[in-house]
């Protein structure tokens, strides 16, 4: 399990905790911040994992695809 997370970026898991908590604590504001522009790095990874993750641990049903349709993020193929 160790070596799993040395691959794992410092921003991601960062970033990935900040979106499970921001998504839990206030997910109003979470969603605000997915929907605002911002760079593609990292952090940002981590934070829209980590607000998936969340949202998937309450509703099982729902996947990453209904996720990027909602948020608008479907990303082209």
């Amino acid at each position: 399990m160790q070596e799993q997370n040395q691959d794992i970026s410092p921003l991601f898991l960062k970033g990935f905790n900040q979106g499970y908590y921001m998504q839990s604590s206030n997910p109003e504001l979470a969603e605000k911040m997915l929907g605002a522009d911002h760079e593609q790095n990292d952090y940002w990874f981590g934070f829209e994992d980590g607000s998936m993750e969340y949202k998937q641990e309450k509703d099982p049903t729902l996947q990453r695809d209904d996720y990027s349709k909602d948020q608008g993020l479907d990303m082209e193929r």
